[in-house]
């Protein structure tokens, strides 16, 4: 067999020696590598890291105010438009501004505008509506207003309720709620207040008869007037409208000749015309 080299071992344990220092002086290289990046970013004395123009404590106690800290800034909120007033409810979109003389320091003064109501604006255009939607009106009759005498003439039957008196168309004595006027044949019947025709009728016993409201309770009635009455039920009458004309007496007022029956009442009771009726002319 041939004999090993004797420098053999001497070599192999050179070149391992080699590689170890080169190894060793690279990972030196890094360590120092890493170790000056480190250093580099904090200063010689300073005990934190410098974050722009603060400074911040790697450990311990912040020593920098807290309002030194830059805030962020908010986000900028624009601000809101007034809107212009709406031209419908704007009382400018109606009618023009108006202004007096400068009178207030060389400043003209506004004057106020005047809005007129929606009632106001209706008078304009709608018609009367009392008139047309509820007829005409009239003053209601009270205790202390005087009657008209439907006809003037001599008292041919008087009223009376606690008393007796003699009838000569009856000829009997009995009590009477009305009194009878003598009159001439078609003479004018005129409404003794103003009112509201109540009813228009003919009787054999009174011939026609018309009967009036006056309001507040009061209301008078005409009898034995000529059937072609000039009135009609709902019609408004005035004070000494014409309602009808004198007619031939019926059966039972013929004895009394030609004459008007009439009669007041108040809230149902019978009333002595003569104490409404104005003084006779």
């Amino acid at each position: 067999m041939a004999e090993k080299p004797k420098n053999a071992k001497r070599t192999g344990k050179r070149s391992k020696g080699f590689y170890a220092a080169v190894y060793g002086g690279i990972g030196g290289l890094l360590v120092l590598a890493v170790a000056i990046g480190y250093y580099s970013l904090i200063s010689p004395g300073d005990s934190g890291l410098e974050i722009g123009e603060v400074v911040l404590p790697v450990g311990g106690t912040m020593d920098v105010p807290i309002a030194n800290i830059p805030q962020p800034t908010p986000p900028r909120v624009p601000t809101p438009q007034t809107q212009p007033p709406s031209p419908i409810s704007s009382p400018e979109a109606h009618s023009p501004p108006e202004t007096m003389p400068q009178d207030n320091g060389g400043q003209p003064t506004r004057q106020e505008v005047y809005e007129p109501t929606i009632y106001e604006i209706a008078e304009q255009y709608v018609p009367d509506i009392t008139h047309e939607v509820l007829g005409p009106t009239f003053v209601e009759f009270t205790e202390n207003d005087d009657m008209h005498w439907p006809v003037l003439g001599e008292i041919l039957m008087d009223f009376s309720t606690d008393v007796h008196i003699f009838d000569i168309a009856l000829d009997q004595w009995r009590v009477n709620d009305s009194i009878s006027i003598r009159a001439e044949r078609g003479e004018a019947v005129r409404a003794a207040a103003a009112g509201i025709v109540g009813s228009v009728e003919n009787t054999p016993e009174s011939g026609a008869v018309v009967v009036i409201d006056h309001g507040n309770g009061w209301t008078t009635t005409y009898r034995q007037l000529d059937p072609h009455v000039t009135v009609a039920v709902g019609d408004v009458v005035s004070l000494g409208q014409i309602i009808g004309n004198v007619g031939t007496p019926s059966i039972l007022a013929r004895p009394l000749g030609y004459h008007v029956g009439f009669s007041v009442r108040a809230d149902g009771q019978a009333i002595n015309p003569h104490t409404v009726l104005s003084a006779m002319q």
